[in-house]
């Protein structure tokens, strides 16, 4: 597992975004690494701004929970915007969780059911499943975003 985490490091270093993203995963799990959400934010951060969607949600992620970053929900609305406009599921579900609710944007239910809906209609039930639990929940007036994928 050693040998794999440096030949990560060593591709991530190189600024490859896919190796970057993966890195920040190892760092959030702890896998092959001890867990460091400090040092999965950067590797995340790097990976974003090169425009790597799982990057960009997982950078989200990062600031809606406060893990590893000061908690800052405008800039979580910010990278879950970025991936979702990729076609990212998970941050399409965290982007309609975050103006269903009105954290780190207006509240406006019409663009939380929009971009509920974009991820179903990519074939993925997972996180239709989330968006339908939702929508049939109070959690439009007091929840939070929370996808992970």
């Amino acid at each position: 597992m050693q040998r794999l985490v440096r030949v990560v490091v060593q591709t991530a270093d190189r600024n490859w975004a896919a190796a970057q993203a993966c890195l920040g995963i190892r760092y959030v799990n702890g896998e092959g690494v001890d867990q460091d959400f400090a040092r999965a934010a950067h590797w995340f951060t790097k990976a974003a701004e090169q425009g790597h969607a799982l990057a960009q949600c997982s950078l989200g992620l990062c600031f809606d929970k406060g893990q590893g970053v000061e908690q800052d929900w405008t800039r979580a609305v910010h990278w879950f915007t970025k991936a979702a406009e990729k076609g990212y599921a998970g941050a399409q579900c965290n982007l309609g969780a975050c103006f269903g609710t009105g954290v780190g944007v207006e509240q406006d239910l019409a663009r939380a059911v929009h971009w509920f809906t974009k991820a179903p209609e990519q074939g993925d039930l997972e996180h239709l499943l989330h968006a339908a639990r939702f929508l049939a929940t109070d959690h439009a007036h007091a929840g939070r975003a929370g996808s992970e994928d």
